[in-house]
């Protein structure tokens, strides 16, 4: 009996670590390490494509407006799509072809709606590399978070 008790509370001390929660700003230092490992990579292929390269890595700005939103929800609940399309847009990471219009007013997205599905993809593929395989739009950041530990 002992030893079937002992057994148990070794496993659920064992699993302990696996099933606790990563932090909001554990998850932001990820994730913008992340995204300047994804740079260094998309940098050097739009490189030897001879096209328009992003940032070389994120600016205050940038890393500000992820924790905006990555330090602010609960992480259980919060999924990649809502982050994406929030954080994506105050990233400026991929230059803006109309930079004196920004994204707000309606020319500004169209004009540089480019430069908004650039830092989505970068968002993406930062998400997806801490994820160990491709994300979809309702994984929730804590599960992407526990997978890059």
């Amino acid at each position: 009996m002992m030893k079937k008790f002992l057994g148990v509370l070794v496993t659920i001390l064992m699993a302990a670590p696996a099933m606790a929660r990563v932090s909001n700003q554990e998850f932001l230092d990820k994730l913008v390490k992340s995204v300047n490992e994804q740079l260094v990579v998309i940098n050097k292929e739009r490189a030897a494509d001879g096209k328009k390269l992003y940032c070389q890595q994120l600016s205050e700005q940038g890393v500000q407006s992820l924790a905006k939103y990555a330090l602010k929800y609960d992480l259980r609940s919060y999924d990649v799509l809502s982050f994406v399309s929030s954080a994506a847009d105050q990233l400026f990471c991929y230059p803006l072809a109309c930079p004196s219009q920004g994204r707000a007013s309606l020319g500004g997205a169209i004009c540089n709606a480019k430069s908004y599905n650039m830092d989505l993809s970068l968002l993406r593929a930062a998400l997806s590399s801490m994820n160990g395989a491709e994300v979809e739009n309702y994984d929730t950041l804590q599960s992407i978070a526990e997978r890059a530990r």
